[in-house]
């Protein structure tokens, strides 16, 4: 992937962390980038569970560019990879690791296609129901605008405006 002199800055300061999966095989598709906190939690840092092996897969899968199923709209009975939350929150999307259970969410904003930022990790304990997901969602955008001032998120209508690669829409049915 290709950076702009913004995102470069930020890992040269170690404000910001590039994932890459378990053992990286060629150019990746996607870009995920990660605050210190993250980055350690990700790693193992603290007694909560990780490194998982879920959650690499995940990563893995996103950064490689392949198959994630993407909700733009949450719809219950649905388990999304990556999901945009609905409003009012602003172009919020929750990366979702959900085993084992109860999971991990892990929140943050496009920064323009195929690159995301994660600027937040919840337990799914910690969050609750789904209607808490609006109040610790609602934390993210002064944490965006702290690493990015002035940078407006990427916005699209379709997935395809924010991921390419492969994926699935979570809300589709399968025949």
């Amino acid at each position: 992937m290709t950076y702009n002199a913004t995102e470069l800055s930020l890992i040269a300061e170690g404000r910001l962390f590039c994932r890459d999966e378990l053992e990286p095989r060629s150019n990746p598709k996607r870009s995920l980038l990660v605050t210190p906190e993250i980055n350690a939690l990700l790693d193992g840092a603290g007694p909560l569970g990780f490194p998982n092996y879920d959650s690499d897969v995940i990563v893995g899968y996103f950064v490689r560019g392949w198959l994630l199923n993407v909700s733009l709209a949450y719809v219950e009975g649905t388990d999304p990879h990556l999901e945009r939350l609905d409003p009012p929150v602003d172009e919020v999307w929750c990366l979702c690791v959900r085993t084992p259970a109860p999971g991990w969410r892990f929140m943050g904003r496009f920064l323009r296609k195929n690159t995301l930022v994660l600027l937040s990790a919840y337990d799914r304990r910690t969050l609750g129901s789904r209607e808490n997901y609006q109040t610790h969602a609602l934390k993210v955008p002064a944490a965006w605008d702290a690493l990015f001032p002035g940078q407006q998120p990427l916005r699209g209508q379709l997935i395809d405006d924010y991921i390419g690669g492969t994926w699935r829409d979570a809300n589709e049915s399968i025949d």
